[in-house]
């Protein structure tokens, strides 16, 4: 689960799902100006799309997931494309959510190797909800942990969001790790009953050079320690 996309899906669709007796699914389709992922540059412009099937059990909502990261200079592009195959778990209770994934990461026509991350994400209900997540790859040994919290309100017809993040990574091959903060300005307003129209920008900063990455010929000539991304997306549910 790496993107604003997938982040933006399971904020506004799964509490309702946990609610809700039965199966149901959604969808989601974004573009983003670029893709920032824990301190992290993915891809420039990006086109991300996401499936998702949810099942609701006695324990919580039961999903699995497609996530796919499509970078839009096509053959010329520095960053690989991604696949991501996710199953998990959603509990949803008065005071807080709990969100347990595996998540099987693939790089479709890269020589990158695939592997395996297991992510937890605690959500508190309570003023600013805070949010927590902790990531482990089983196969690169990386791990890290993120806590974020803003406050939200409505505007007219729009539900905004303002959060703030500060995270670190260590990565398992011994290279330096990173620390790094952000803030994120994020809104959606409802489209029809079962779609919704979402908005974010974001500015982020890295201890390392991971970001605003420059390129030529196909090869990143130059990254920086703070970028800003923007981006939009559709989403739907039944």
């Amino acid at each position: 689960m790496r993107s604003t996309v997938t982040a933006l899906t399971l904020a506004t669709s799964f509490p309702a799902c946990a609610q809700a007796e039965g199966r149901s699914v959604h969808a989601e389709a974004g573009f983003a100006s670029a893709l920032h992922d824990r301190g992290e540059q993915l891809s420039a412009e990006t086109l991300e799309l996401l499936a998702g099937l949810e099942q609701s059990t006695a324990f919580g909502a039961v999903y699995a997931t497609i996530y796919r990261i499509q970078p839009l200079d096509g053959a010329a592009s520095p960053f690989s494309e991604e696949t991501d195959y996710s199953v998990g778990l959603f509990v949803d209770e008065s005071g807080y959510s709990l969100d347990l994934s595996a998540n099987w990461l693939t790089y479709p026509g890269s020589s990158d190797d695939s592997s395996l991350e297991l992510v937890a994400a605690l959500d508190l209900h309570v003023w600013a909800k805070p949010h927590i997540m902790m990531f482990h790859d089983v196969h690169t040994d990386d791990a890290g942990v993120e806590v974020s919290a803003g406050p939200d309100w409505e505007f007219a017809e729009w539900k905004t969001h303002i959060r703030a993040r500060l995270g670190s990574v260590r990565l398992g091959d011994g290279s330096p790790g990173r620390t790094y903060a952000g803030l994120e300005f994020s809104a959606e307003r409802a489209l029809s009953r079962s779609s919704d129209l979402s908005v974010f920008v974001s500015y982020d900063v890295s201890s390392r050079e991971t970001l605003s990455a420059e390129t030529r010929a196909g090869e990143i000539t130059r990254l920086r320690q703070q970028g800003v991304a923007a981006g939009v997306s559709v989403a739907t549910r039944h």
